[in-house]
């Protein structure tokens, strides 16, 4: 975000994502789902970071988009049961076409947003069994 000499908002400018952060962001999700795996092994309390399957609405709203813009083979059928690798492989067949950047956002508003609970109900979005932030481990792991 651009300030004025005011400090006021100026503008936003869209910071291009780098294949160095998408690196760490996912070595931060490996790190969280190595804290979750230790901790269920030692039979420790664990705070979990969960995601619950998508909303239905959202779902519809994609599944017409990839209808009227006429991606096929994304098995987005009515009623089908969602599982994240279907999600995962829109992704990739939208990857080098016009709508991409339309369809990943239309597939980020889908997901449900994060919560933090002892009960793991399982992060819909990274289609891992288990996941913690390992900053939220108690008692730490050593």
């Amino acid at each position: 975000m651009v300030l004025d000499g005011e400090q006021r908002p100026a503008a936003i400018i869209r910071v291009a994502g780098l294949d160095s952060h998408r690196l760490i962001e996912e070595f931060m999700v490996l790190a969280n789902v190595a804290a979750a795996e230790e901790l269920e092994a030692r039979r420790q309390p664990c705070m979990y970071r969960v995601h619950d399957a998508p909303d239905p609405e959202k779902v519809e709203e994609l599944r017409a988009l990839l209808v009227e813009t006429e991606i096929v083979g994304t098995g987005f059928a009515k009623g089908r049961a969602l599982k994240p690798e279907l999600f995962n492989r829109v992704l990739r067949g939208v990857a080098a076409t016009p709508v991409a950047a339309l369809v990943n956002e239309l597939v980020l508003r889908c997901q449900a947003q994060a919560l933090y609970s002892p009960n793991n109900i399982g992060p819909f979005r990274f289609g891992s069994a288990s996941l913690c932030p390992f900053h939220l481990a108690d008692p730490p792991i050593r």
